[in-house]
Protein backbone atom coordinates (compact mmCIF):
# COMPACT_ATOMS: atom_id res chain seq x y z
CA UNK A 1 0.00 0.00 0.00
CA UNK A 2 1.26 3.43 -0.77
CA UNK A 3 2.23 5.72 2.10
CA UNK A 4 0.25 8.55 0.59
CA UNK A 5 -3.33 8.71 1.75
CA UNK A 6 -5.22 9.98 -1.29
CA UNK A 7 -7.98 12.50 -1.07
CA UNK A 8 -11.08 11.19 -2.74
CA UNK A 9 -14.26 13.20 -2.65
CA UNK A 10 -17.50 12.11 -4.20
CA UNK A 11 -20.30 14.46 -5.05
CA UNK A 12 -23.82 13.63 -4.06
CA UNK A 13 -25.70 12.13 -6.94
CA UNK A 14 -28.00 14.18 -9.02
CA UNK A 15 -30.52 12.03 -10.87
CA UNK A 16 -32.76 14.18 -12.94
CA UNK A 17 -32.24 15.20 -15.35
CA UNK A 18 -22.35 24.47 -20.42
CA UNK A 19 -22.22 24.09 -23.67
CA UNK A 20 -20.39 21.08 -25.03
CA UNK A 21 -16.86 21.48 -26.30
CA UNK A 22 -15.78 19.73 -29.46
CA UNK A 23 -12.76 17.88 -27.99
CA UNK A 24 -13.60 14.24 -27.33
CA UNK A 25 -15.94 14.28 -30.33
CA UNK A 26 -14.68 11.62 -32.66
CA UNK A 27 -11.73 10.95 -30.36
CA UNK A 28 -11.05 7.67 -28.66
CA UNK A 29 -11.46 7.49 -24.92
CA UNK A 30 -8.32 7.53 -22.82
CA UNK A 31 -7.12 4.24 -21.38
CA UNK A 32 -8.47 5.22 -17.94
CA UNK A 33 -11.85 6.30 -19.33
CA UNK A 34 -12.20 3.05 -21.30
CA UNK A 35 -11.20 0.97 -18.30
CA UNK A 36 -13.72 2.72 -16.04
CA UNK A 37 -16.51 2.17 -18.61
CA UNK A 38 -15.51 -1.51 -18.81
CA UNK A 39 -15.56 -1.84 -15.01
CA UNK A 40 -18.97 -0.13 -14.77
CA UNK A 41 -20.33 -2.47 -17.45
CA UNK A 42 -18.90 -5.54 -15.68
CA UNK A 43 -20.53 -4.36 -12.43
CA UNK A 44 -23.85 -3.87 -14.23
CA UNK A 45 -23.63 -7.34 -15.83
CA UNK A 46 -22.87 -8.91 -12.42
CA UNK A 47 -26.13 -7.33 -11.26
CA UNK A 48 -28.14 -8.66 -14.25
CA UNK A 49 -28.28 -5.31 -16.03
CA UNK A 50 -27.41 -4.42 -19.60
CA UNK A 51 -24.15 -2.83 -20.56
CA UNK A 52 -23.88 0.82 -21.58
CA UNK A 53 -22.60 1.92 -24.97
CA UNK A 54 -20.43 5.02 -25.20
CA UNK A 55 -22.11 8.01 -26.86
CA UNK A 56 -20.01 10.86 -28.32
CA UNK A 57 -22.55 13.54 -27.39
CA UNK A 58 -22.56 12.35 -23.79
CA UNK A 59 -18.74 12.34 -23.84
CA UNK A 60 -18.81 15.96 -25.04
CA UNK A 61 -21.25 16.92 -22.26
CA UNK A 62 -19.07 15.16 -19.66
CA UNK A 63 -15.93 16.91 -20.92
CA UNK A 64 -17.65 20.30 -20.95
CA UNK A 65 -18.64 19.80 -17.32
CA UNK A 66 -15.16 18.67 -16.27
CA UNK A 67 -13.77 21.82 -17.92
CA UNK A 68 -16.38 23.99 -16.20
CA UNK A 69 -15.55 22.54 -12.78
CA UNK A 70 -11.86 23.24 -13.39
CA UNK A 71 -12.49 26.77 -14.71
CA UNK A 72 -14.85 27.70 -11.86
CA UNK A 73 -13.03 25.71 -9.15
CA UNK A 74 -16.47 24.32 -8.26
CA UNK A 75 -16.83 20.57 -7.84
CA UNK A 76 -20.59 20.29 -8.21
CA UNK A 77 -23.39 18.91 -10.36
CA UNK A 78 -24.49 22.54 -10.75
CA UNK A 79 -21.12 24.12 -11.60
CA UNK A 80 -21.57 26.74 -14.28
CA UNK A 81 -25.22 27.14 -13.23
CA UNK A 82 -26.24 24.07 -15.22
CA UNK A 83 -27.41 20.58 -14.40
CA UNK A 84 -26.86 17.25 -16.17
CA UNK A 85 -29.98 17.54 -18.34
CA UNK A 86 -28.97 21.04 -19.48
CA UNK A 87 -25.51 19.83 -20.43
CA UNK A 88 -26.61 16.78 -22.42
CA UNK A 89 -29.21 18.88 -24.26
CA UNK A 90 -26.55 21.49 -25.06
CA UNK A 91 -24.47 18.67 -26.53
CA UNK A 92 -27.36 17.75 -28.83
CA UNK A 93 -28.56 14.68 -26.91
CA UNK A 94 -32.33 14.18 -26.57
CA UNK A 95 -32.93 12.20 -23.41
CA UNK A 96 -35.63 10.26 -21.56
CA UNK A 97 -33.39 9.54 -18.56
CA UNK A 98 -30.12 11.09 -17.44
CA UNK A 99 -28.04 10.74 -14.27
CA UNK A 100 -24.50 11.75 -13.40
CA UNK A 101 -21.72 10.59 -11.11
CA UNK A 102 -18.78 12.83 -10.28
CA UNK A 103 -15.47 12.04 -8.62
CA UNK A 104 -12.66 14.31 -7.52
CA UNK A 105 -9.23 13.16 -6.52
CA UNK A 106 -5.84 14.48 -5.63
CA UNK A 107 -2.63 12.73 -4.67
CA UNK A 108 -2.88 9.75 -7.00
CA UNK A 109 0.39 10.20 -8.84
CA UNK A 110 2.11 6.86 -9.19
CA UNK A 111 -1.09 4.81 -9.17
CA UNK A 112 -1.72 2.55 -12.14
CA UNK A 113 -4.63 3.06 -14.49
CA UNK A 114 -6.16 -0.14 -13.11
CA UNK A 115 -5.89 1.16 -9.52
CA UNK A 116 -7.43 4.51 -10.42
CA UNK A 117 -10.39 2.89 -12.20
CA UNK A 118 -10.91 0.48 -9.30
CA UNK A 119 -10.73 3.24 -6.67
CA UNK A 120 -13.21 5.41 -8.56
CA UNK A 121 -15.70 2.58 -9.06
CA UNK A 122 -15.40 1.42 -5.45
CA UNK A 123 -16.03 4.96 -4.24
CA UNK A 124 -19.22 5.10 -6.27
CA UNK A 125 -20.29 1.61 -5.19
CA UNK A 126 -19.89 2.60 -1.53
CA UNK A 127 -22.06 5.71 -1.96
CA UNK A 128 -25.79 4.87 -2.03
CA UNK A 129 -26.70 7.62 -4.49
CA UNK A 130 -23.82 6.91 -6.85
CA UNK A 131 -24.47 3.18 -6.68
CA UNK A 132 -28.13 3.83 -7.54
CA UNK A 133 -26.95 5.53 -10.74
CA UNK A 134 -24.54 2.68 -11.54
CA UNK A 135 -27.35 0.14 -11.17
CA UNK A 136 -30.20 2.12 -12.71
CA UNK A 137 -32.22 0.01 -15.12
CA UNK A 138 -33.07 2.84 -17.53
CA UNK A 139 -29.76 3.91 -19.08
CA UNK A 140 -28.46 2.33 -22.27
CA UNK A 141 -25.67 4.81 -22.99
CA UNK A 142 -22.86 6.53 -21.14
CA UNK A 143 -20.48 9.40 -21.58
CA UNK A 144 -17.28 9.95 -19.64
CA UNK A 145 -14.52 12.48 -19.19
CA UNK A 146 -11.56 12.36 -16.83
CA UNK A 147 -9.61 15.59 -16.80
CA UNK A 148 -6.68 16.74 -14.70
CA UNK A 149 -6.33 20.37 -13.67
CA UNK A 150 -2.64 20.98 -14.28
CA UNK A 151 -2.57 23.99 -11.95
CA UNK A 152 -4.08 22.32 -8.88
CA UNK A 153 -3.17 18.70 -9.66
CA UNK A 154 -6.79 17.67 -9.04
CA UNK A 155 -8.50 15.22 -11.36
CA UNK A 156 -12.21 15.45 -12.14
CA UNK A 157 -14.28 12.52 -13.38
CA UNK A 158 -17.71 12.97 -14.92
CA UNK A 159 -19.75 9.94 -15.97
CA UNK A 160 -23.22 10.30 -17.45
CA UNK A 161 -25.83 7.54 -17.72
CA UNK A 162 -28.65 8.15 -20.18
CA UNK A 163 -31.44 6.81 -22.33
CA UNK A 164 -32.17 8.57 -25.61
CA UNK A 165 -35.70 9.62 -26.51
Amino acid sequence: MKNLIPLFLLALCYSSLVHADEPHKGQALSELESLLVDKVNAYRQANDLGTLSVNEKLNAAALAHANTMIETDNFSHQAGDTNPSDRVENAGYTWMFVAENLAFRSGYDGYSTEELARITLEGWQNSPGHNKNLLAEQPTETGIAIKKDTESGRTYTVMLYATPR
